[in-house]
């Protein structure tokens, strides 16, 4: 697990400087030897780069550690927009839409699920409803950044 400064300094992006960094924060013993034979410059910003959630917050441009650590910003809500009723042999299908808050959520995108699926079935990435029988269901939309942050909407499906 040798890790050789001049490749860490001619192959400097981002990304590259986040998988070296965390090889060797992995390495254990080993991986922390290997760093601590590394100039002082290279060992703060490996350190830094292991904890990197994405290239982006590396810094600016090809400067691994040029910048600071970049919080990502993750859903706070989500509210379902579109119907709140189907009917089977009339208006039977509707896209959903989900309005997330943050509007600057570095991930704003949800994935759809239904409740009971014997009274509405939805596309789990477009948010298409479709009334299959009569009832009613609870739609979810589930962030898709681990937030863990849900809406719901329900849905009542009835025969013309």
């Amino acid at each position: 697990m040798a890790f050789d400064p001049n490749e860490l300094n001619t192959k400097n992006t981002p990304a590259r400087w986040r998988i070296q960094g965390k090889r060797l924060a992995d390495g254990g013993a080993e991986g922390a030897a290997e760093l601590a034979k590394l100039d002082s410059v290279y060992q703060v910003v490996l350190n830094k780069a292991a904890t990197f959630t994405s290239a982006t917050e590396m810094g600016v441009g090809n400067q691994p550690g040029v910048g600071s650590e970049v919080d990502p910003i993750m859903v706070t809500g989500i509210t379902i927009t579109g119907a709140i009723a189907l009917e089977i042999g009339g208006v039977d299908e509707c896209n959903l839409g989900a309005t997330v808050l943050p509007v600057d959520a570095d991930d704003p995108s949800v994935r759809y699920s239904s409740d009971d699926e014997d009274v509405l079935t939805v596309s789990p990435v477009y948010g298409l409803v479709t009334a299959v029988g009569n009832g009613t269901a609870t739609v979810t939309a589930t962030a898709n950044d681990g937030s863990g942050i849900t809406g719901t909407d329900t849905i009542t499906v009835t025969t013309v």
